[in-house]
């Protein structure tokens, strides 16, 4: 489910990609799906309330939403995209000063070195099949982190 457009004008290129986890870790999805299904049975047995059953579902499926549902990166000069299926995110390269290549994906930083919070202020960008052609433009315009 991996599409990747890439269009190079005078100045801009840009990448676009679509990552959908459920699709392409077949084994995870099916462990979600029988923990989805088992806590709904819990649920169930626990209260007997129908209300309850659709209301837990409702929180474990939107906690979950960016393994189930697909996302859309697209990053250009100006920074980076990401489109989720009820939200829209952009940051631009201004708002980070690093990054990090790790296996799956890269990591977009707001430190230039390494600190204990730029887990809750950094935004990991899965690569996908694109991994080589997403790193070769985050580091066109970042500091690579070691």
């Amino acid at each position: 489910m991996n599409d990747l457009e890439q269009s190079t004008g005078t100045t801009e290129e840009t990448i676009s990609w679509v990552t959908h986890p459920m699709v392409e870790y077949p084994r995870k999805a099916a462990v979600f799906w029988a923990v989805f299904l088992l806590v709904l049975l819990g649920v169930w047995i626990y209260t007997h309330e129908w209300i309850f059953v659709i209301l837990s579902g409702v929180i474990l499926f939107g906690s979950l939403r960016s393994f189930v549902l697909p996302t859309r990166y697209k990053i250009n000069s100006q920074g980076i995209e990401i489109d989720r299926t009820f939200y829209k995110v952009r940051k631009s390269w201004s708002e980070f000063r690093s990054y990090v290549v790790e296996r799956n994906g890269v990591f977009l930083s707001p430190f230039g070195i390494k600190h204990r919070l730029e887990n809750f202020r950094g935004v990991f960008v899965p690569t996908g099949n694109h991994h080589e052609d997403v790193v070769a433009l985050v580091s066109k315009h970042l500091e690579r982190t070691k």
